[in-house]
């Protein structure tokens, strides 16, 4: 098995060179996002802090957030991407196309390893 790589280094740098190569694969309540990218074989687990809505809504309360994400996950997680990444702040933004709902997550743990 390979190496884990606890580290943002790895997903930020697949976000900046081919963000659209990165699919969001899962979300296992209450705290659990699977990324994979498509590109350099990679996968990300993302242990998240909070999650919240964002873009338009009247602000939901992190469960309702968490419910919208795993629905989105499970129903049409093809159209759920990553809109924005931040590792130094550990922030990272997801988008539904599908549904329009953004999602604001707080992130405590990044790990990547190959595919």
């Amino acid at each position: 098995m390979s190496p884990i790589y606890k580290s943002g280094a790895f997903i930020q740098q697949c976000f900046s060179v081919h963000p659209l190569s990165m699919n969001v694969k899962l979300f296992t309540l209450p705290n659990i996002v699977g990324i994979v990218c498509q590109n350099c074989q990679l996968r990300h687990r993302v242990t998240i802090h909070t999650v919240s809505t964002f873009l338009g809504e009247a602000p939901a309360s992190e469960e309702d957030a968490s419910t919208g994400l795993s629905d989105c996950t499970t129903q049409h997680a093809e159209e759920l991407r990553i809109s924005g990444l931040n590792v130094v702040q550990d922030i990272m933004q997801l988008r539904c196309t599908q549904c329009k709902k953004g999602y604001h997550l707080t992130i405590s743990l990044i790990e990547s390893h190959q595919k």
